[in-house]
């Protein structure tokens, strides 16, 4: 089990000026996860695939922060992230206006997957293109606070909504891992706090899975940049 100091959790919530402390993380994400578990039944059925695979990886990141004792993970890695072939990821691209993500506060549905996928990839064309749509919607949330993120193009429906918004918020969190970066944890602890009113009423049980994720993710980030 890691042991997160007093003097490191100061330095978080002083550095962030978080609403929801790290413990509240925590029983949140503990609590729901259990709920999740009990409720979601065969995650053998096809359909629950990308589910399952959001709740393997919950599992194996809460055992390194430390939020569960049982080593084995009730899920099984049969359906691992895989990676978009670099020409799938470039007919994504050429259907962007002027090679941005946002314009005029419309952000390009896609936008958080296909970018972190192109972060994965490292490949040296990818650097500029990757970091100047970071660098925009980075300070479209900034400037828009809570009024960011809300109009996507195409339209989507309200369930993907969250999704887009949600998909964001990891790209973000894990740039802040690539780089380094606080100015972009900074960011996805904001659009998280944001976000927590409408996930404690949120029955869904995929949204509140990728939720989950998010916030174990986010708390790993704080980790490694706050040893």
């Amino acid at each position: 089990m890691i042991n997160f100091s007093h003097r490191w959790i100061d330095q978080v919530e002083n550095a962030f000026n978080r609403s929801h402390s790290g413990n509240q993380v925590r029983d949140f994400v503990v609590i729901n996860y259990g709920r999740v578990v009990k409720e979601l039944g065969d995650v053998a059925d096809p359909k629950k695939a990308e589910i399952a695979q959001d709740l393997w990886q919950i599992h194996e990141k809460m055992l390194v922060l430390g939020w569960v004792q049982t080593k084995k993970n009730p899920f099984n890695n049969h359906h691992p992230v895989k990676k978009i072939l670099q020409i799938d990821l470039r007919a994504w691209e050429k259907g962007l206006r002027e090679g941005k993500v946002i314009h005029a506060g419309i952000v390009k549905a896609g936008a958080g997957f296909y970018l972190d996928q192109f972060a994965i990839q490292k490949k040296a064309l990818n650097e500029s293109f990757v970091a100047d749509n970071l660098e925009q919607l980075l300070k479209h949330v900034e400037t828009r606070r809570e009024k960011c993120l809300l109009k996507f193009d195409p339209i989507a429906e309200e369930k993907s909504l969250w999704f887009e918004r949600l998909n964001i918020v990891l790209l973000f969190i894990r740039t802040s891992h690539r780089k380094k970066d606080p100015r972009f944890l900074n960011a996805a602890l904001k659009l998280n706090d944001w976000y927590f009113s409408h996930f404690q009423s949120q029955t869904d049980i995929p949204d509140m899975v990728r939720f989950l994720l998010v916030l174990v993710e986010q708390e790993l980030a704080f980790k490694e940049l706050f040893p």
